[in-house]
């Protein structure tokens, strides 16, 4: 593990997972799942072991293959996990990572272009690849909101991440999933579910 951390051995791990094949990106998750759940080196701390997981996880989510869906689901938790249980580590991993002049700070924006998607999915991937999970039944889904609310509970400790939460499109992105889903229910089940829906709210 002292290795790993000192020679930044997940860069080529990350690398690897992004142009291989469905085995070789389920191996690097399981990699990537053992260096996080170490205890000895502070990891997910690391900024560039940041950048190389969330560089992974962007790829890997965007070829959508069905049968690694639950480990990766599941190294998304871990990583909310363990950032819930250290709040101060989730600035490293709220971080824009787009073109030109993406490196532009929340709270140098004007309100108008807070609302305006800017700050969204580049800002925090984690955020949003977890949102891309909230609505699947069974044990994926779990994880994911299991794992969202723990995002949100130490974005908390953050002014500017919290805030950068409500102003976020993510009640809009909530809203046309469960309007999706709802679209889906038989007449009978709507009224049941529309009462569900307004008792948590």
């Amino acid at each position: 593990m002292n290795f790993c951390y000192d020679q930044q051995v997940f860069i080529a791990l990350s690398k690897i997972g992004q142009s291989g094949s469905p085995d070789v990106i389920r191996e690097c998750v399981v990699a990537f799942s053992t260096l996080i759940d170490n205890e000895d080196e502070d990891f997910l701390g690391h900024e560039s072991f940041a950048h190389s997981l969330i560089a992974f996880l962007k790829s890997t989510s965007q070829r959508s293959v069905p049968s690694f869906e639950g480990e990766f689901v599941e190294l998304l938790f871990s990583i909310a996990s363990k950032i819930r249980s250290n709040p101060g580590i989730l600035r490293v991993w709220f971080t824009n990572s787009g073109g030109e002049g993406s490196g532009k700070q929340y709270e140098s924006l004007e309100p108008r272009e807070r609302f305006a998607g800017m700050t969204n999915k580049e800002d925090f991937p984690l955020f949003y690849l977890l949102i891309d999970y909230v609505h699947q039944e069974g044990k994926v889904g779990d994880f994911a909101r299991t794992g969202l609310l723990y995002i949100v509970e130490a974005a908390s400790s953050s002014g500017a991440l919290e805030r950068w939460i409500v102003e976020s499109d993510l009640a809009t992105l909530m809203a046309s999933g469960l309007g999706a889903l709802y679209s889906q229910l038989s007449r009978l089940a709507r009224p049941a579910a529309l009462t569900i829906i307004c008792s948590v709210r």
